[in-house]
């Protein structure tokens, strides 16, 4: 309410309506929050906070439309999320994983290129990025994709499964069995 009387008053307060986005973000009312973020900047284009918030907005919303199977829809909003945003290694890693799922692999690659660049402390990238030079059968660069991925967490247990898978390729059982198990040890539950 306070923000409300505040834009009412002056409703050229940027601050207030960047304020009010992220009241609704937190709320959960991305497409509210997404309004307040676009109104504040253009009363001030060069509030940063609100341009850093609105792109992590807009890819919290390309997830969550990505999760109901849109993915042309998430793609825009991961975009726009860069547009305002072009450093956020999330809302490009989010890029990444709607093209792979659309069936784009060479863009994912790139996304995932991109993030390991923005955020080398990614395990995540790495590991995507392992899977889809795997894919391609290029062997070397997903085995040090998975090796990077666990450097950076050393309890991952999709790079210890994709390690066991690209090891069984390279007819290493025993070193594939390894990483399965390890990845087992790691969740019992793992599929």
């Amino acid at each position: 309410q306070a923000y409300e009387k505040a834009l009412q008053c002056c409703p050229r307060y940027a601050e207030a309506h960047n304020n009010t986005g992220v009241l609704l973000k937190s709320m959960n009312k991305l497409p509210e929050a997404i309004d307040a973020y676009r109104t504040c900047l253009q009363v001030n284009p060069n509030f940063q906070l609100a341009a850093q918030n609105l792109s992590l907005a807009l890819s919290d919303l390309g997830t969550v439309v990505k999760a109901q199977g849109r993915l042309d829809e998430a793609i825009m909003y991961y975009q726009q999320a860069l547009y305002y945003n072009a450093r956020s290694p999330e809302a490009m890693y989010n890029l990444g994983v709607a093209y792979v799922e659309k069936g784009c692999p060479e863009k994912a690659s790139i996304c995932y290129e991109l993030t390991t660049q923005l955020n080398p402390r990614c395990a995540e990238a790495y590991n995507n990025l392992g899977v889809i030079y795997k894919d391609v059968d290029n062997l070397p660069r997903a085995l040090s994709c998975y090796e990077t991925a666990l450097k950076l967490k050393p309890t991952f247990p999709e790079a210890l499964n994709n390690l066991g898978v690209i090891f069984t390729m390279m007819c290493c059982p025993e070193d594939a069995l390894s990483y399965f198990n390890a990845a087992l040890q790691v969740q019992p539950t793992y599929a």
